[in-house]
């Protein structure tokens, strides 16, 4: 697509977005454009916004987890996928290439969730170290876990 073509099209979704801001598709396809652009980020601004006002829309999942895989945040590309999977039937084309693609990435997935693990266990530590003793210490946060994409 031209340079030019492409300002038009993101123009128009985002004109199409304030004029229907309750619309899912339309950030799904300027995501799209984005997403064809590089401009990952944005993509999944986008995406994620489209899921959050059709919790049940499937491209914007499916969408997101590749925009997540091009910026190497491979935990957030499982969990999408995963989400893509949770609303396909198991029997469908659709839903085969989605494990597909969420197989291969998985086990990088399982990697980062284990550096992540480590990097926080080494800021409790420091911060430990660096802290003296409470009574009630405040609860570590949740993180993502290599069972959470079995």
């Amino acid at each position: 697509m031209a340079d030019g073509a492409e300002n038009w099209s993101i123009a128009a979704y985002s004109r199409a977005i304030d004029t229907a801001p309750t619309d899912p598709t339309v950030r799904v396809q300027l995501g799209g454009v984005l997403y064809g652009q590089k401009e990952y980020q944005q993509a999944i601004t986008l995406f994620t916004q489209a899921a959050q006002l059709k919790p049940d829309y499937v491209n914007a999942y499916y969408n997101l987890a590749n925009a997540y895989t091009q910026t190497g945040n491979f935990v957030a590309a499982a969990q999408s996928y995963q989400s893509t999977l949770s609303l396909l039937p198991a029997e469908s084309e659709d839903y085969k290439k989605a494990m597909a693609e969420f197989e291969v990435i998985r086990p990088k997935a399982e990697e980062q969730a284990k550096q992540i693990q480590a990097e926080q266990q080494k800021q409790k530590e420091s911060a430990t170290q660096k802290q003296p003793a409470t009574a009630n210490p405040s609860p570590s946060p949740v993180s993502a876990t290599q069972e959470q994409f079995r």
